[in-house]
């Protein structure tokens, strides 16, 4: 009778062992089947769908591992719940080499006191490590429309894209470009050799980046400031508003309809040219470049008091510009416009030029 049993345990075993390898196979055949070409040297896996309720939940962040790169977007849309759609990517030679990567795939999803958290992770040492191959994922988020919402990001490779209205956004990340849109309160990107844009946002602003243009359109930081730095990359500036320090190198800035209306705001630059129209000058303004070109537009009504000046081989121009001259010299000119309430300073070292215009500008209200 025991020897029966051991038997029949024996058995059971053996059909639990068969079942269970029987299903990997299932599955990894499955997982096969899910992976499709999509172009000579590109497989992605079907997307999968996950649908969360974000009603007690304020933070929403991503995280990635270094060797996984992809694509990132978070819309605020007119729907109950948050949706959260993902697929893999592969560039690889084969739909069995993607199978083999794709084990080393995994999103996880994790719902914390007030934060959701979503993390695209690999097993360490990646076989498309230091290879032309490479493994990613497209990662799209659909939420309701919650203004006091705040968005993490922490990646390397990826492309990201946030349209609110949000509250906050903030964003880590290299060798991927940055747009942000509609954030009511705050701002901060650091990255590098990725293009960035800050579109209809207000509040604090911070980004750093290199290599890559800083693009800002309608911008209001007049509840804090506006701090932009890159390096050999372009900065643009349209529609921007509060205290603003911008700063680059090897690269132009340009900034039009411009409102310094607060603090001490500066736009500097080396070997290259600022070009800045300035619609509103009520704070103090520093602009400096090397080697290059500053040509401005300002408005015949500010009150300031102005300091420009050049190197020996340098020169200045100025033109409908009511200035009551305290100084003048080749290299120099010193004066006040209106009751010199406040300081424009324009510094240009090196060989360069300076061009200052005085425009007519109607009174403009508050946005």
């Amino acid at each position: 009778m025991n020897m029966y049993r051991n038997n029949k345990r024996m058995n059971n075993i053996r059909i639990l062992i068969v079942a269970l390898f029987a299903g990997i196979s299932l599955a990894n055949s499955v997982q096969a089947q899910r992976i499709m070409r999509v172009g000579p040297d590109r497989f992605e896996s079907a997307s999968v769908t996950k649908t969360i309720s974000l009603d007690r939940i304020e933070n929403l962040s991503f995280t990635s591992s270094s060797y996984l790169g992809g694509r990132l977007s978070i819309r605020a849309v007119d729907v109950p719940t948050a949706r959260i759609s993902y697929k893999f990517q592969f560039k690889v030679e084969s739909e069995e080499q993607a199978g083999e990567y794709s084990d080393y795939l995994s999103m996880t999803f994790e719902d914390l006191e007030n934060e959701f958290a979503i993390s695209a992770e690999t097993r360490s040492s990646p076989p498309w490590r230091g290879t032309d191959f490479s493994a990613g994922i497209d990662v799209e988020n659909e939420v309701p429309h919650k203004n006091s919402m705040k968005i993490y990001a922490r990646t390397s490779l990826f492309e990201i894209e946030i349209d609110g209205p949000f509250a906050a956004a903030d964003i880590s990340s290299n060798f991927g470009d940055i747009t942000l849109r509609k954030i009511s309160n705050k701002v901060n990107v650091s990255c590098d050799n990725g293009a960035v844009t800050v579109e209809d946002c207000s509040g604090p602003t911070k980004v750093t980046t290199s290599n890559r243009p800083i693009n800002l359109i309608n911008v209001d930081g007049q509840l804090g400031s506006i701090r932009l730095r890159n390096q050999n990359g372009k900065i643009t500036l349209d529609s921007v508003r509060g205290e603003i320090d911008a700063r680059t190198e090897f690269a132009q800035i340009s900034a039009t309809r411009m409102r310094f209306e607060s603090g001490r705001s500066t736009l500097a630059t080396e070997n290259s040219n600022i070009k800045l129209d300035a619609s509103v000058i009520a704070g103090d303004l520093s602009v400096r470049s090397e080697n290059g070109k500053i040509d401005m537009t300002i408005p015949t009504s500010v009150s300031a008091a102005v300091v420009l000046q050049v190197d020996q081989g340098g020169r200045i121009y100025t033109r409908r510009l009511p200035i009551r001259i305290d100084r003048v010299s080749r290299t120099l000119v010193q004066g006040q416009i209106g009751d010199g309430q406040n300081k424009i300073e324009v510094d240009m070292t090196g060989v360069g030029t300076i061009d200052l215009e005085g425009i007519r500008t109607a009174s403009l209200s508050n946005r």
